[in-house]
C-alpha cells in the first residue's frame, strides 16, 4: 500500500530556483542573485528562475506520468519481458519500493509551487516596483503546476493529500487534508479559473517558448470538463481558438504530414502544440521512453487499440488509420507490435523525443465534448470529423485531417427518429473513441476514461462506466469477464490509497 505520509515528507527539498533543469539559463538566460537565500526572491529575476526550477521538476515526471497514464487505461500493457513493478501498475497492486507508482514526484513538484507561491507574496511586498505582469506570470504558472499535479494524484489514487504549505510551515507541521476527486475539484476551481493569463512571463520576445508552459486554457478546460461545466468549457475554448491564427485542426499536419507533429523540434509545431516537455540528448535532458517501448520492451500498444486503428475506414474506402495507426504511432503487428510515437525522426538510443501534453487536436475534442453536452450536438460532431469551418476558420476535422471517412450516428432499430439523448449518447463514444486514436499513447487514455464514467448520467444510462468498464476489461482484445467484475467497483479503478 502506498504510504503517502512518508512520501510527502521525503519531498521535502529546498527551492532550488532555476538550478535542478540542466541548460535552464539557456532558456532564459536568468539566474538567481549571487548570496540570494534559497527561501527568499528579492526579483523579478529570481521568480523567473524558481518558476524554471519548478518545469525542471514537471519535465523530471513527465515519463512517470505517461506510463501510469498509459498503462492504466486500455492503450498500453505490460510485454512478457516487463519488470513486475510495471504489471503491478496494470493490475493496480502496486507496493512499497514500487519507484513507478510513487507519488513523491508529484508531492515534491506541488510543494515547490507552493513555496514558490509564498516567496513571491513576500516578493511583492518587498519590491513595490515588481510589475503587474512579472508578479500575475509567475503566480499563474505555479498554480498550474500544482493544479496539474493534483489533478493528476486524484486520477491515479482517487484522493489526494492536500496542502498548500510552503516547505517551511509544511515541514513544521505535516498538516494536510485528505480529499476525494470531487473535493480537490472543487477546490482546484477556485484557483484554477481565474489564473488565465497569457504574458511574456519567462518567455520574453520568442514565443516559441510558450509552448514549455502548460497552456492555462486547455487545463482549466480539462478540469470544468471534469467538474462539467460545459457552457463554460464552450465558451472558454471558442473564444482561445478564434482568437489565434494558429487555432484549427488544418491541413498544416494532414495525412502524411500528421507524424511531423512528434518529430519536429519544440517552436516549430505551435500551430498544433500547445504544451510539451521538452528533451534534448546534446544537453543530457533525456528519458527512457525508447527503451521502455522498444529497446528493453517492456510496455506495447494494448492489442484492442491496434483493433481499433484497425477498424478505421478512411475516404477511400480503405481499411485502417493509414495516417496515424501503424507505421505511425506504433510499429508491427500483434505480440511484437511498439509504440513509436516516441521514436520518429530519432536515433536508437536518442532517447529525447517530446512528451506532449497538450494539443489543438486535444482542444477542439474537448470543444465538441463541451458543446455536445449542452445540445449543439451536429456542431460536436462536425468538429470530430470534417470540421466546422463556419464556426472555426480552415478547420478541416480531427479525422478529416487524418483522411478518415465521417462517422454518422446509428439510426434506431425501429425506424424511429434519433431523440436528442439519443444523439448525445452515440456522438459522446464517438469522442472518446477518437480521442483514443488522435493521441494515443500520450499519457491522455486514463483521464479520458475516468471523466466519461464520472459523467452525470443521461436518462439513467450509464455509459461512461459502461465504457470504462468495457475497454479495461477487454483491451488484451477479447473480454475478460472477470476483470468485468472486478472493475465493477469503482476502489478497483485506482492505485492503493494509504497513509500511515
Amino acid at each position: 500500500m502506498r504510504k503517502i505520509g512518508k512520501y510527502i515528507c521525503m519531498a521535502l527539498f529546498p527551492l532550488m530556483a532555476g538550478t535542478a533543469l540542466t541548460g535552464c539559463d539557456s532558456l532564459l538566460d536568468v539566474e538567481p542573485k549571487d548570496g540570494v537565500e534559497r527561501d527568499e526572491f528579492t526579483s523579478a529575476d529570481d521568480a523567473r528562475a524558481a518558476v524554471m526550477g519548478a518545469y525542471s521538476l514537471f519535465q523530471e515526471l513527465s515519463e512517470q506520468n505517461l506510463l501510469v497514464n498509459g498503462l492504466m487505461s486500455d492503450a498500453m500493457d505490460v510485454t512478457a519481458s516487463a519488470p513486475a513493478s510495471f504489471a503491478d501498475i496494470v493490475n493496480r497492486q502496486a507496493t512499497d519500493g514500487n519507484t513507478l507508482a510513487d507519488p513523491a514526484p508529484y508531492y515534491k513538484l506541488i510543494l515547490n509551487c507552493n513555496t514558490g507561491l509564498a516567496n513571491l507574496e513576500k516578493l511583492k511586498e518587498s519590491a513595490p516596483d515588481l510589475s503587474e505582469n512579472d508578479y500575475n506570470g509567475a503566480k499563474a504558472e505555479f498554480l498550474s503546476l500544482r493544479a496539474w499535479a493534483y489533478m493528476s494524484l486524484v486520477n491515479i489514487y482517487g484522493k489526494v493529500a492536500y496542502f498548500e504549505t510552503p516547505e517551511s510551515e509544511f515541514s513544521k507541521t505535516g498538516n494536510y487534508t485528505i480529499m476525494n476527486r470531487e473535493e480537490v475539484l472543487a477546490k482546484l476551481e477556485s484557483s484554477i479559473n481565474v489564473i488565465y493569463y497569457s504574458s511574456s512571463f519567462a518567455v520574453g520576445d520568442d514565443s516559441s517558448w510558450r509552448q514549455v508552459f502548460l497552456s492555462h486554457v486547455l487545463l482549466a478546460a480539462e478540469l470544468n470538463l471534469m467538474l462539467e461545466n460545459y457552457e463554460y468549457v464552450a465558451s472558454l475554448l471558442f473564444s482561445r481558438l478564434r482568437s489565434v491564427d494558429d487555432g484549427s485542426v488544418t491541413s498544416d499536419y494532414e495525412k502524411a504530414k500528421w507524424s511531423v507533429i512528434f518529430s519536429n523540434e519544440y517552436g516549430k509545431t505551435q500551430n498544433e502544440v500547445l504544451t510539451l516537455v521538452p528533451f534534448d540528448k546534446v544537453n543530457r535532458q533525456q528519458h527512457g521512453l525508447q527503451a521502455v517501448f522498444q529497446r528493453d520492451y517492456w510496455v506495447k500498444p494494448s492489442a484492442s487499440t491496434i483493433a481499433s486503428f484497425e477498424s478505421q475506414t478512411d475516404k477511400g474506402e480503405n481499411a485502417g488509420d493509414t495516417y496515424r495507426g501503424e507505421g505511425v504511432s506504433y510499429i508491427g503487428m500483434g505480440n511484437g507490435a511498439q509504440v513509436n510515437k516516441y521514436a520518429m525522426g530519432s536515433g536508437a538510443a536518442d532517447d529525447d523525443a517530446n512528451i506532449m501534453i497538450y494539443r489543438y487536436a486535444d482542444a477542439h475534442l474537448m470543444l465538441a465534448e463541451a458543446l455536445n453536452r449542452k445540445g449543439e450536438h451536429q456542431l460536436a460532431l462536425d468538429i470530430v470529423n470534417n470540421g466546422a469551418p463556419d464556426t472555426l476558420d480552415n478547420n478541416i476535422g480531427v479525422r478529416g485531417r487524418a483522411f478518415l471517412k465521417a462517422k454518422e450516428l446509428i439510426p434506431n432499430g425501429d425506424g424511429s427518429d434519433l431523440t436528442a439523448t439519443d444523439s448525445l449518447r452515440q456522438i459522446e463514444r464517438i469522442i472518446f473513441e477518437e480521442r483514443s486514436l488522435e493521441l494515443a499513447f500520450e499519457g491522455r487514455r486514463w483521464a479520458d476514461l475516468l471523466r466519461y464514467a464520472h459523467k452525470t448520467p443521461v436518462d439513467g444510462t450509464t455509459d461512461g462506466m459502461d465504457y470504462l468498464i468495457e475497454k479495461l476489461s477487454s483491451k488484451s482484445g477479447e473480454m475478460d469477464e472477470t476483470l468485468k467484475q472486478h472493475f465493477a467497483d469503482k476502489a478497483n479503478w485506482y492505485l492503493p490509497f494509504e497513509i500511515k
